[in-house]
């Protein structure tokens, strides 16, 4: 492979500069983070269709992969159902999905079974109905001002 004057300068200079490089790239996401999540949700949004799509197809060429996700989502789900739960808080879970379902709402863990700082519970009261829209934007976040 033959490298020109060019290409050899930026190799030089990227392996004598590596962690400015870094920096300057960590600097630079951190500030257009929210800038770049606003585009990419109006892009969802336009692009639904095209996009449910894509899930479907890599849906049905990874079946084993979806498996295991759904089968690690169950097993957190249960061990985050706590053994000392009644059978009234129980069927209250089952009337909060229930009630979910009429309305075609998502059933959301207000604290989030697995959160980057925090892991909830499956008990009644951190349980909530949420549009889908809404429900995807949430996603797996949890903002401890809200339940304070």
């Amino acid at each position: 492979m033959d490298m020109s004057a060019k290409d050899v300068y930026q190799r030089k200079y990227k392996a004598e500069h590596k962690e400015a490089i870094k920096k300057y790239g960590a600097e630079r996401y951190l500030k257009t983070k929210e800038h770049h999540k606003k585009l990419c949700t109006l892009w969802r949004e336009e692009n639904r269709e095209y996009k449910n799509q894509i899930s479907k197809e890599w849906q049905s060429a990874n079946k084993p992969r979806r498996a295991a996700s759904e089968a690690k989502r169950r097993s957190r789900k249960l061990n985050a159902t706590p053994p000392w739960l009644t059978e009234e808080d129980h069927r209250n879970i089952l009337k909060i999905y229930e009630y979910a379902a009429t309305l075609g709402y998502h059933v959301d863990h207000i604290v989030p079974l697995q959160g980057k700082k925090v892991c909830g519970l499956h008990v009644p009261w951190n349980l909530q109905p949420l549009s889908p829209k809404e429900n995807m934007i949430k996603h797996n976040c949890f903002n401890e001002a809200e339940v304070i």
